[in-house]
């Protein structure tokens, strides 16, 4: 897949803005700090890891789902040790006996879905989260949905499962980058913009969001302002290399702040550059040497 920008979402999609257009880059849920969490009600979502007793501060904490009976409630807690442990097989065996007793099992549903999603097989995921999704319509189906969505090529359907994630909840930070990186895949900086300063403004500081803010903006020309959000970003991680990176493009090519380009280009080299950029990071070297003369 190629990649043109480093948009963060949680699929790897290509993007670009005027002059990042062959450049910036995306993230991908395939972060080593990154996994697919099932939360407090065990609904898939693409999230830093945490603690089951823990909340995003950026997110209204899902409703814990109700057991039907003791059997019932010890089967999902076993299902949750599955998801916990990442042990795909025995998340499956587990949500199938749960669907036996129970064809609508919420969590079951999400579960196998996951499973699918992770395996590359997108029509079966969303099949199951389309079950789930109708008994069961919350902002986490429909964040799933369009993340599988996007699995499967489906960028428009996708953008309206995040859209709809985001009536129901303006806070879900999932379906904020991923509805802008669909956007800015499209050079509709505008639109891209529109979604995610509504999430900068509420308060979400997810550096993936940040950084698909700061694209949003390089795209309108609104460089300073960029800055300052690649900036915030880096204070949420600093060491993430497709926020470095773009960071680096806007320092040189655009605001020619040469010298302190070079020390975050250096950083990245630390860390370790990305294969598919060694050649940019070079040219960026070049441009900035060449500026200081």
């Amino acid at each position: 897949m190629i990649k043109i920008l480093w948009c963060m979402s949680y699929l790897i999609l290509s993007a670009c803005s005027s002059s990042y257009k062959n450049n910036a880059v995306s993230a991908s849920s395939k972060n080593e700090n990154e996994r697919l969490d099932f939360g407090e009600n065990n609904s898939m979502n693409v999230r830093k890891e945490k603690s089951a007793q823990s909340s995003d501060r950026n997110q209204s904490a899902p409703q814990p789902m109700m057991g039907t009976s003791e059997s019932a409630a010890s089967s999902s807690s076993q299902l949750a040790v599955y998801i916990k442990n990442q042990d795909d097989e025995g998340v499956l065996k587990e949500s199938s006996r749960l669907l036996i007793q129970n064809s609508n099992d919420f969590k079951a549903l999400n579960a196998m879905a996951m499973v699918y999603y992770k395996k590359g097989q997108f029509n079966l995921a969303k099949n199951l989260l389309f079950r789930a999704q109708k008994n069961n319509p919350t902002f986490e189906v429909y964040s799933n949905l369009g993340i599988v969505l996007l699995g499967n090529e489906e960028r428009n359907e996708a953008l309206r499962q995040f859209k709809k994630a985001l009536e129901l909840n303006p806070n879900d930070s999932v379906s904020a980058s991923n509805a802008g990186s669909i956007y800015i895949k499209a050079y509709d900086y505008e639109k891209a913009n529109l979604v995610l300063e509504n999430s900068y403004k509420r308060g979400i500081k997810d550096f993936r969001v940040l950084n698909n803010y700061a694209i949003s903006l390089v795209g309108l020309g609104k460089y300073e302002n960029a800055e300052s959000v690649y900036r915030e970003a880096l204070k949420e991680n600093s060491s993430n290399k497709e926020v470095l990176f773009n960071f680096s493009i806007l320092l040189i090519e655009h605001l020619k702040k040469n010298q302190e380009g070079l020390e975050v280009l250096q950083k990245l080299k630390f860390i370790g550059i990305p294969e598919q950029s060694r050649n940019k990071i070079q040219e960026l070297e070049l441009i900035a040497r060449k500026g200081q003369k």
